[in-house]
């Protein structure tokens, strides 16, 4: 028995062992019997020359019958990780009938809990670094996912998804279909969405995602770096689709009976975690802003982006009744601050757009700051 007084990790072997290491000659290196408990998965990965496999956590229990060569045995037992990490997501624990081939490991009847939901299948770990693995996942909250994790628009929802991949532990390659049925970013919805995910060495490449929803439709790809930064370059498009609801993540002082409806296309780059280092240029063909029963569309297209943590308006030309306006400026998202140019004639009513300190109505020649 091999123990740690001060941790309660154990391992038991009983069986044979040979002394010799590499054996000469015919004969069994290992016949033996070995029980591990609550002992670092760091050390058995070593153990099997897997230093670099992407998982990590505690040996719960692990019960082996194992025999042949060390560095390639034969035989069988049962497995449980226990707080665990895999791929740079955690999980409460992963169960699985192990296969031991010589050449490999195979993983059967996997069973790995992933907040309240469970992700199952199989996989296949080769002694030359090699691996392969499917599995579905089921019931997976999304506000669980660590690579997921934005604090400004906190993500929610279920997903269920299948995935599938061959490769090699150090240049990872792998497929991802998953299903969202209703997304909610905080308090907002996003609705349905369906996306098809390819991973290949450190980058995500998104090949389709859409969303659908009766206020938001919208689809695209681009790739993602799969790193502490999460460098993005994502391109999407939209349709008539209700933006104002996820502007005041941004803008928490615009009027809250403010309606914008737009179609266009837009453009994120930079960093994911860190929105002061991020971009995001949008180009808009077609708007509808309302504000209570006032209505206001674009006259020419709109472009708009946000850098260092502020909305910039590049060019905004927006005409209704009684109004025709040229609008500049932007908001910081940081201090909270509207800073816009505002030229032209306005129904004063379409102040409510700036901020639900301000209103009016008539008409009037506007030439001021915000």
């Amino acid at each position: 028995m091999i123990g740690d007084p001060a941790s309660a990790a154990t391992i038991l072997a009983d069986g044979k062992f040979s002394l010799g290491y590499p054996r000469n000659g015919s004969g069994d290196e290992i016949d033996a019997h070995i029980r591990v408990q609550g002992w670092p998965l760091e050390d058995i990965r070593h153990a099997f020359g897997q230093d670099d496999w992407p998982v990590d956590g505690t040996v719960g229990l692990a019960d082996l019958q194992l025999k042949g060569r060390y560095e390639g045995p034969f035989g069988a037992g049962k497995l449980r990780i226990d707080e665990g990490v895999a791929w740079g997501e955690r999980f409460a624990s992963a169960t699985g009938d192990l296969v031991f081939e010589g050449t490999g490991l195979r993983i059967r009847s996997i069973e790995l809990a992933k907040g309240a939901g469970a992700i199952t299948g199989t996989a296949l770990i080769g002694w030359d670094n090699t691996y392969s693995f499917n599995v579905t996942g089921e019931r997976i909250g999304i506000e669980s996912l660590d690579r997921f994790s934005f604090p400004t628009a906190p993500l929610t929802g279920v997903l269920r998804f299948t995935a599938k991949g061959t490769g090699t532990f150090d240049a990872p390659s792998y497929t991802f279909h998953g299903f969202i049925p209703d997304l909610y970013a905080r308090d907002e919805g996003i609705g349905q969405v369906r996306g098809r995910l390819v991973v290949r060495d450190d980058l995500m490449t998104i090949e389709q995602l859409t969303v659908q929803d009766p206020r938001l439709s919208l689809t695209g790809g681009g790739t993602i770096t799969l790193d502490d930064r999460a460098l993005a370059n994502l391109r999407y498009s939209f349709l008539n689709s209700s933006l104002d609801p996820y502007l005041k993540f941004y803008a928490p002082k615009m009027s809250p009976y403010t309606r914008i409806i737009a179609s266009g296309s837009v453009a994120i780059t930079g960093p994911l975690t860190d929105r002061t280092q991020l971009k995001v240029d949008a180009s808009v063909d077609e708007t509808t802003v309302t504000l209570l029963d006032y209505n206001l569309k674009n006259d020419g297209e709109v472009r708009l982006s946000f850098v260092g943590n502020a909305f910039k308006i590049d060019q905004l030309h927006l005409a209704g009744q009684d109004t025709k306006l040229d609008i500049s400026g932007g908001i910081d998202a940081g201090e909270e601050r509207i800073s816009l140019v505002v030229t032209g004639e306005a129904n004063l009513a379409i102040l409510q757009l700036f901020s639900r300190e301000l209103a009016g109505k008539g008409a009037a020649g506007v030439a001021g700051r915000l």
